[in-house]
């Protein structure tokens, strides 16, 4: 039961992890003079947002399951839940930019090299927990985990790996930083380029996947 819940998972980790804002602000974040300590923070930030925002959702899905004494109201849950996701898929795609603008760097990212470790640490968290298009996946996560119905201590492996798969990128991209020396800089700049450009693209095709499996799921467990 515990491994078919997590190739569940794997596609929500997936989606989160392929997330193009955070790997943009990764990059941003290693380019700076306080790279060594500011990549962590935002590393750890965005694991323990992940974290809360999945178990929150866990926990939730729990309490609604047992009050109303099935797996209706998660079936239902996880219906909203598509329907959010697909809903992203057109608002992501119908705000794309033309062909020839300048892709968008978001207003922080300028004041980025001037953030203390603490304050890089809670952009991680913001960026991972209070992010609406990462909250719906980690949602969409945490429903599943509940509706597998499988124990306490199994939850919590499903949750970390859920975690650690969908914050593989975010590490990766840390660890490269810190110790891949002057060749990380050339992949971390094609990364970032590739990713801003994209960002749209990718982030569609991810929404609508995943909302039409979740939809499925939601409707075929009803």
């Amino acid at each position: 039961m515990l491994l078919d819940i997590l190739g569940t998972l794997l596609p929500f980790a997936m989606g989160v992890a392929l997330s193009p804002v955070p790997l943009v602000a990764v990059v941003v974040v290693l380019g700076t003079p306080r790279s060594h300590t500011n990549g962590p923070a935002f590393a750890a930030g965005w694991v323990l947002g992940l974290s809360i925002a999945t178990t929150a959702v866990l926990l939730l899905s729990g309490v609604i399951n047992r009050a109303s004494g099935g797996g209706t109201a998660v079936a239902v849950l996880r219906i909203l839940l598509g329907l959010l996701l697909l809903g992203l898929a057109v608002r992501k795609w119908r705000g794309r930019p033309a062909p020839d603008d300048e892709p968008e760097v978001p207003a922080w990212m300028d004041r980025i090299d001037s953030l203390s470790a603490g304050r890089i640490f809670l952009a991680g968290v913001g960026l991972s927990g209070a992010n609406p298009k990462n909250l719906a996946l980690a949602a969409a996560a945490g429903a599943a985990i509940a509706s597998a119905s499988i124990d306490g201590a199994g939850d919590a492996v499903a949750v970390a790996v859920f975690v650690l798969l969908a914050s593989s990128s975010v590490l990766g991209l840390v660890v490269l930083g810190l110790v891949g020396g002057q060749r990380a800089d050339r992949v971390l700049g094609a990364i970032h380029t590739f990713m801003l450009r994209n960002n749209a693209v990718i982030m569609t095709v991810v929404f609508l996947l995943l909302g039409a499996m979740v939809l499925g799921n939601g409707i075929s467990a009803l």
